[in-house]
Order: structure tokens, then sequence, then C-alpha cells
């Protein structure tokens, strides 16, 4: 992959599998075509894209199955902290993986047997 890039700045300007003629000013640089990520105007090169560790309350519910919901919401009739976590889901802007507090919610379902500790590997990295 050939990445075309400003010199003064490092600024990537666009990438391409052809080789091309820079402009003046511009310089290319090539890289193999299994290194991807996020063009890092330092090093001249692809970073690794970073983990995710904030996604939306949408994003986060949808990581559920459906089944897994039902478990949930039916739980939330019996067991205080499930309504509790519910309600704090409800007032957040965002969910942060690696907090604290999601990280127990997740142990806190595989222990009640909403989700297997797979599932929360998945959804959060617990």
């Amino acid at each position: 992959m050939f990445h075309v890039y400003e010199i003064a700045t490092g600024r990537l300007i666009s990438s391409t599998k052809t080789p091309v003629t820079p402009k003046d000013g511009h310089a290319v640089k090539e890289l193999p075509d299994d290194v991807v990520g996020v063009w890092n105007n330092e090093t001249l090169t692809m970073d690794a894209r970073p983990v995710v560790l904030r996604i939306s309350k949408q994003q986060f519910v949808e990581s559920f199955t459906h089944a897994e919901l039902v478990k949930l919401f039916q739980l939330e009739k019996t067991d205080i902290n499930v309504e509790v976590f519910l309600r704090k889901l409800a007032l957040l802007e965002y969910v942060e993986l690696t907090s604290a507090g999601i990280r127990n919610v997740l142990t806190y379902m595989v222990n009640a047997g909403v989700i297997t500790s797979s599932r929360a590997q998945e959804i959060g990295g617990v």
C-alpha cells in the first residue's frame, strides 16, 4: 500500500494500492498491505487501531442477545441489584467498558446465570 503524506506535517493525504508520484511538498511511503490501522503523523506508519473502551448505551444493550435481556429483565423483578444497575444505565451518557462498575455488573450477571463467562468476555472483556 502506498501512503501519500505532507512532508512538513506528516499528515496523511491518501492511500492507494498503485504506485503514485507525489506533488511538491508530499512524499510516498510504501507499507505492506497487511499493515492496517490509524496513520501516525510522527512515525509515518500505521498504529494499531485503539481498543474501544467507551460505547453508547444502545451499543451496550445491543451486545446482549434477546434471551439474555429477557433473563435480565426477569431478574430485575426480584433482585434489587439488577434494578439498581438498570436505573443507573438509564442515566448514563455512555458505557465505559473498563469501569469497575461495568466489570462488576458483568460478573454479577455471570453469577446470576444471565450470561456465561465467555459472553461476559465478549461484551466487556471481563
